[in-house]
């Protein structure tokens, strides 16, 4: 069976501190993030390993991904 990839939009303060950290205890990969403040979105990104070009600040980029 192959990893689950999850793009997730909105790294506010309940998503970096109780919904992303126990997702990730299980066999899935963060493929991309996505929200309107850089700062929030560059900080969750370089906590959860997940590389600049795979953030994203307009939640249709992020679905428009494959």
């Amino acid at each position: 069976m192959s990893r689950l990839r999850l793009a997730w939009i909105g790294c506010g303060t309940h998503a970096n501190e109780m919904l992303l950290p126990q997702i990730l205890r299980f066999d899935v990969a963060l493929a991309a993030l996505c929200d309107v403040d850089e700062g929030r979105l560059s900080a969750t990104a370089a906590r959860f390993g997940v590389a600049p070009a795979d953030t994203a600040r307009d939640w249709r980029a992020v679905l428009a991904r494959d």
